[in-house]
């Protein structure tokens, strides 16, 4: 199976050297991997990387916040191939990110607010009437953009937002299956 590997990171000159390692790590091990770079400082948080370079390999954090000698890294690869680790369906992935889009009650707002409107709104209307300052809102409406969740239209000066209606949709009926579940009744106490 194919290794998706990450660099997280800006492209400072601890990023560019973590990838330079990675890359020939994969090139003399052979390992079958694609490596991407990920300078998105939303799509980093994501990962719950806080601290830059980071590297992530199919999907799991195993460096972050600076830069291991190259056998380190090399041993942690070789670790994360050979554990036995279950993958996470497409659905699991989408339920997990719609989640942490709305983990937060200004965003579960928005949300309300843009799927029970007929039109767009404007970011200038959403900051009069929410407890945020104009850089909050603003990082939150990334977060429901970036989940797929919104999607914005630059009018200049201003930003249009949406419910992304397919998304939207695709977010309810993920979650009705979920909690539609039928839940085991677990005697133990």
């Amino acid at each position: 199976m194919k290794m998706n590997i990450k660099i997280l990171g800006t492209g400072c000159p601890k990023c560019r050297t973590l990838e330079k390692l990675t890359s020939e790590i994969v090139a003399e091990n052979n390992f079958d991997a694609e490596i991407t770079r990920v300078e998105d400082i939303v799509e980093i948080r994501n990962y719950g990387v806080m601290e830059i370079p980071g590297l992530v390999v199919n999907e799991r954090v195993l460096i972050s916040g600076g830069v291991p000698s190259k056998d380190e890294i090399k041993k942690l690869i070789e670790k994360h191939i050979k554990a036995k680790k279950i993958e996470f369906s497409q659905d699991i992935l989408e339920i997990a990110k719609f989640a942490k889009a709305m983990s937060h009650p200004v965003r579960v707002y928005i949300l309300k607010k843009l799927s029970q409107m007929d039109t767009c709104c404007y970011s200038s209307n959403l900051v009069e009437e929410l407890p945020v300052g104009r850089s909050a809102l603003s990082q939150h409406l990334k977060e429901l953009k970036f989940a797929g969740l919104i999607q914005g239209e630059i009018e200049s000066p201003y930003i249009k937002y949406c419910i992304n209606r397919e998304n939207f949709e695709k977010a309810k009926i993920l979650y009705q299956n979920f909690f539609g579940m039928e839940i085991k009744n677990n005697t133990n106490k």
